[in-house]
């Protein structure tokens, strides 16, 4: 029984580096769509924005 988990370990394991690039490529694409270029560029400017609110 050992072995079969150790095999399954083996073989998975070089897996996890694929599904994360795949999971970062995904997010790099998703950020930098050009239909999403508008809503990041107003994300960009949120630190430079005045507080009206303040307190």
């Amino acid at each position: 029984m050992y072995e079969f988990f150790k095999d399954a370990y083996d073989l998975m394991r070089p897996l996890w580096v694929v599904w994360l690039m795949l999971i970062f490529l995904g997010i790099v694409v998703w950020a930098y769509w050009p239909k999403r270029k508008a809503e990041m560029d107003d994300h960009a400017q949120i630190p430079f924005r005045e507080d009206d609110a303040e307190a």
